[in-house]
């Protein structure tokens, strides 16, 4: 008896009518096993239509319960089914438990007990016995294993013969003892002899103690007692007392929870011993030895106690002598750097000075080296050597930190003040110069040194306003006839002067001056630009006219209207000369004109080859006059189907296309496609699974071809032909069938006339056919853990007349088990062997070798290449950050990429990868999807707002992002900065309005010393302390007095004005 594995289950039946013609069906019965409390639908089929569809027919009846027992159920119909004579018809069961799972009917089937020489066959016909498949389609159950499910009808058909039940059931053993572990087989005997329904089920009222399967196969589990029953389909049982004894395991191995331990003198370390196997009978007690009490000793607990530098092996000794050591090597105890101390918490120190701090290491008496590394937080403010002189850069702060060898820090905070660089000395462009009245020139002041940090702005005055006037900008205007000094003050007194000498105004003004546009100019031959000349003063009274010449024609020429033209690489000097002599230069320097490369063109645009050959493409790079280099780069799009070298030679490697690519040094590029055809290989053998086989009359045997080489291009199809027709044929699969008593050559011919042959020997038919042979589809088989596989046993020959239903068994079931289905289960690593056999003891066997389940995830070190599992598996997917001994790694296509510098985000935050590591030291900018962000720490710093120092450059962050349209203000290291573009605009000086108010930049940073007058948009603001003062006022200005209304000059303004208790006569703006 076995079980189906549906849910819905059918039999077909054809009615033996009364004498009347028909008969009623008033019950129906179905077998359950392995399940109770199962929800079950009956429904009974009349005139079928179709005798492959147990549903084909009229709907007769139906009814549906809830089993409360295993075995045959009963059911009784509400109303009589009244069916004819010759009628088919059908009792289909549906059958589920609460959850919906699939619940199980039985069957009948051929089985051997443990008797010797006793049999129960079971057979069944075509269109009997049906079960339903998920496919929505019924499948002939009885056809393919030969077996009915135990469904039955009841009619009250009085001419059936009568059923005989089962009287009584016996067992061959009343009492049975076995040790855990053992099995053994009792045989059910059930009486009458000629009962209707002899199947039995099996059950153990104690299955902890020991189960029993479907063939009556006792297993003892564990000690204790237990009563095997054997049950008829109506009730009738026996009993066999089982009493399964104790199994004696004996210790096997003592293994300790280190095999190697390193401690330090006067230190503990507990070992733990572990006895194995874990259910061994044996006592689980150790005893516990040193060999070497003067380095280590040990406890009856197995504490290790460290006693001196030196080397001692712990053993750990079971009751029966087993036993496992660790090796204890025990050092010398270390003290380690606890703290370190700095001379100074605190300096204060200016640009350009040094301080030498001291660093101590304690405790004083500490093992580890007293060496100290120096560092700055900032070296751009101030740098500390390897004896801890820190030496002040610029203004700001820094924390220089002594850190020991151990990992221990002391910082003290340097702050470093900007050093005053007083002025020393005011320039003038001129010392003199000579006007006419009316004339104006500008004086430039330069202030001296460049970095002085005083500011740079000078009072200009004059010695005599009458003859000469400046004003704040320097600029010098003639009065009258006469001398005057015009003198540049500096904010702490330095002094700079010129004598201005100014002449009557003359009626004939002469020329005194021609100015150029430009004074040098660059240009490549060809090029031309245009000069333009200024004849002074404006008023002169000459013609301003001029001639052009050039001191090199060969290099520039230049004509009437001052148009330059390139014509050779060199210098020439292009002058323009007044009509009294005044002349103005321009030095032209003249450069090679760049041809570039235009085009780059292959020998050629397409070329077919075959695999493994080679062809040179030959590239001509235009113009031929080019000044560019001539060399060009070769690539290809498919290096798998086609490579190129340097010269342009291309390989084919397999079938397929790719374009070869030649790229000139300025890109210009020129492609051929590549096309590489495969390479023909033909059919050199083939070769037969078999070269001879012996069938009987009816029997067949499928023959294998194999066409060789494997890679042949070749079709792999074989002819099939047989010498002898009549004695065995062969079809277009290889299918050779056997005809008569004979002998035939089966022969199989390539496409290209290769063959190989098999001689079959076809003896005669014998009507009892034994099993000769049972074959798996395997012979080993390796399985992980919780992995299944199903084996599929053939029994030879085909045409047996012998059941061919099989059973299986395990040689060791803690290893792998296996169901009546061959479904080989992996339970836990080792080995064990399958085996299926047949009805008249024919075996198979297939070993299974069952592997310890890999579970890991993390990366590994496979062949060189660090990859990253998933389970036990690669990921090739995966893409991210990975863990792996306290370190981040960036991982792309399941492989560390260590060539990956950038971002990468893990669980919502982006962190910084460089080489392949996350990069936790790295503070700056990094660029990633054409964004700059801001890095500290090793994560992008989403909080931060403010400047970052990169390559030279401050840059302004918002957000954790480089700010590229930010223009303001912003507040860093106690200084204001202003921003343009993202980054500090060290050139600006001028207003920039923030928060509701302008202020004054100069040199990037808010002035808050300046107080004085500043020129913005047309108009000229009042400042002081730094930003507008909106006041009004009188205000003085590199010498001059200026009235300010509403903080700025008003030049509009001319009267009287009452300031701090005098007043002042204003004109344009101007105290006079």
């Amino acid at each position: 008896m076995g079980y189906g594995g549906s849910n819905k289950y059918a039999n077909i039946f054809e009615a033996k009518a009364n004498q009347d013609g028909s008969e009623n069906i008033k019950a129906v019965s179905f077998m359950t096993g392995r399940s109770t409390n199962l929800n079950y639908t009956v429904s009974i089929y009349t005139n079928l239509t179709d005798e492959t569809n147990p549903e084909s027919g009229t709907l007769a009846a139906q009814k549906s319960g809830i089993t409360t027992y295993d075995g045959t159920y009963t059911v009784n119909l509400d109303s009589p089914v009244e069916i004819n004579e010759g009628n088919k018809f059908s009792v289909v069961v549906e059958v589920r438990n609460a959850s919906g799972k699939t619940s199980y009917l039985a069957y009948e089937r051929s089985m051997q007990s443990g008797r010797a020489g006793y049999w129960c066959t079971a057979s069944a016909k075509e269109n009997q016995s049906f079960i339903a498949t998920p496919y929505g389609y019924w499948d002939d159950f009885g056809k393919a294993r030969s077996c009915n499910f135990i469904i039955k009808a009841f009619t009250d058909n009085e001419t059936q013969t009568p059923v005989v039940e089962v009287e009584s059931v016996s067992l061959n053993k009343s009492e049975m003892t076995l040790t855990e572990g053992k099995s053994e087989t009792l045989a059910a005997t059930v009486t009458p002899e000629n009962a209707e329904n002899k199947s039995i089920t099996w059950s153990s009222n104690n299955e902890a103690v020991a189960t029993v399967d479907v063939n009556g196969t006792v297993t003892a589990k564990s000690a204790g007692t237990a009563v095997i029953t054997a049950t008829s389909t109506n009730g009738k049982s026996a009993g066999c007392t089982v009493t399964v004894e104790k199994k004696q395991i004996p210790v096997t191995e003592v293994r300790l929870s280190e095999s190697t331990v390193g401690i330090v003198e006067g230190s503990t370390y507990k070992l733990t011993a572990t006895v194995l196997p874990e259910n061994t009978t044996d006592s689980k007690n150790v005893s516990w030895s040193s060999n070497n009490e003067a380095v280590a000793t040990v406890d009856a607990n197995g504490t290790v106690t460290a006693k001196s530098a030196g080397t001692a092996v712990i053993t750990a000794t079971s009751t029966n002598g087993k036993s496992a050591g660790c090796t204890v090597t025990v050092e010398k105890k270390q003290i380690p750097v606890t703290e370190v101390r700095l001379s100074e918490s605190t300096v204060g120190i200016v640009e350009g000075s040094t301080y030498k701090l001291t660093a101590t290491v304690l405790p004083e008496n500490t093992t580890d080296s007293k060496s100290v590394s120096w560092s700055s937080s900032n070296s751009e403010v101030a740098t500390v050597d390897a004896n801890g002189t820190v030496t002040a850069k610029r203004a700001g702060t820094a924390v220089i930190t002594a850190t020991s060898t151990n990992g221990k820090t002391a910082g003290c905070t340097v702050t470093v003040s900007k050093k005053e660089i007083p002025i020393t000395e005011i320039s003038l462009d001129k010392s003199s110069a000579t006007l006419t009245e009316g004339e104006t020139t500008t004086l430039v002041a330069t202030v001296l040194p460049e970095n002085t940090t005083y500011g740079k702005s000078v009072k200009w005055s004059s010695s005599n306003v009458a003859v000469a006037t400046v004003d704040i900008m320097g600029k010098v205007t003639a009065k009258s006839a006469g001398t005057a000094i015009i003198t540049a003050t500096s904010e702490n007194g330095k002094t700079a002067s010129c004598t201005i000498t100014v002449n009557k105004k003359d009626t004939n003004i002469t020329i005194t001056e021609v100015r150029l546009n430009k004074s040098t100019e660059t240009l490549t031959e060809g090029d031309t630009t245009t000069l333009t000349a200024t004849v002074l003063p404006e008023n002169t009274t000459y013609g301003k006219s001029v001639k052009w010449s050039s001191s090199n024609v060969a290099v520039a020429t230049v004509d009437i209207m001052g148009k330059v033209t390139a014509k050779s690489a060199g210098t020439a000097v292009i002058t323009a000369t007044s009509t009294n002599g005044k002349s103005a230069g321009c030095t032209v320097t003249v450069e090679k004109k760049q041809i570039p490369v235009t085009e780059v063109r292959l020998s050629e645009s397409t070329v077919g080859i075959v695999e493994g050959s080679t062809y040179k493409l030959t590239a001509t790079v235009l113009p031929e006059n080019t000044t560019d280099s001539k060399s060009v780069s070769w690539s290809s799009s498919n290096s798998e189907v086609a490579t190129v070298d340097a010269n342009g030679t291309v390989t084919a490697k397999r079938a397929g296309t790719a374009v070869i690519t030649a790229t000139s040094t300025n890109g210009k590029t020129a492609g051929c496609t590549v096309t590489v055809s495969k390479k023909e290989i033909p059919i050199t053998e083939i070769s037969l699974d078999k070269s001879s086989a012996t069938l009987t009359e009816g029997e067949t045997t499928t023959l294998v071809a194999t066409v060789l080489p494997e890679n042949t291009t070749y079709g792999k199809s074989v002819k099939w032909s047989s010498s002898n027709v009549a004695v065995a044929t062969v079809d277009i699969m290889g299918k050779v069938t056997a005809k008569s008593a004979g002998t035939a050559i089966i022969t199989a011919t390539s496409e290209n006339g290769k063959t190989a042959s098999c001689t079959i020997t076809v003896n005669k038919k014998d009507t009892n056919i034994t099993i000769t042979e049972v074959r798996l589809n395997k012979s080993t088989e390796t399985l992980t853990e919780g992995d299944t596989t199903t084996l599929t046993a053939t029994v030879l020959p085909e045409n047996t007349t012998y059941g061919k239903s099989v059973k299986w068994s395990s040689s060791n079931v803690a290893v792998a088990t296996v169901d009546i289905m061959g479904k080989v289960t992996a339970k836990s690593a080792g080995t064990a062997i399958i085996t299926a056999t047949s009805e008249n003891g024919k075996t198979a066997s297939c070993t299974v070798t069952v592997n310890k389940k890999d579970t890991y995830t993390g990366l590994r070190d496979v062949d060189g290449n660090w990859m990253y599992f998933e389970n036990g598996n690669v990921n090739s997917d995966y893409a991210g950050l990975v863990n792996y001994e306290g370190l981040w790694f960036y991982v792309d296509n399941g492989t560390i990429d260590w060539g990956y510098t950038g971002l990468a985000d893990y669980n919502g935050i982006w962190f910084y990868v460089s080489g392949g590591m996350v990069d936790w030291n790295y503070t700056g900018l990094t660029y990633y999807n054409d964004v700059w962000f801001y890095v500290s720490g090793g994560m992008i710093n989403w909080d931060y707002t403010g400047l970052v120092y990169y390559n030279d450059i401050w840059f302004y962050v918002s957000g954790g992002i480089l700010d590229w349209d930010y223009i303001g203000l912003t507040y860093y290291n106690d200084i204001w900065f202003v921003i343009s573009g993202g980054m500090i605009n060290w050139d600006y000086a001028g207003l920039i309005y923030y928060n509701d108010m302008w202020f004054y930049v100069s040199g990037g940073t808010i002035n808050w010393d300046y107080a004085g007058l500043i020129y913005y948009n047309d108009a000229w603001f009042y400042v002081s302390g730094g930003c507008i003062n909106w006041t009004t006022a009188i205000v003085d200005y590199n010498g001059a007095k200026f009235y300010v209304q509403n903080g700025m000059v008003d030049w509009d303004y001319t009267g009287t004005v009452d300031y701090n208790g005098t007043t002042y006569r204003i004109v344009g703006g101007m105290v006079v």
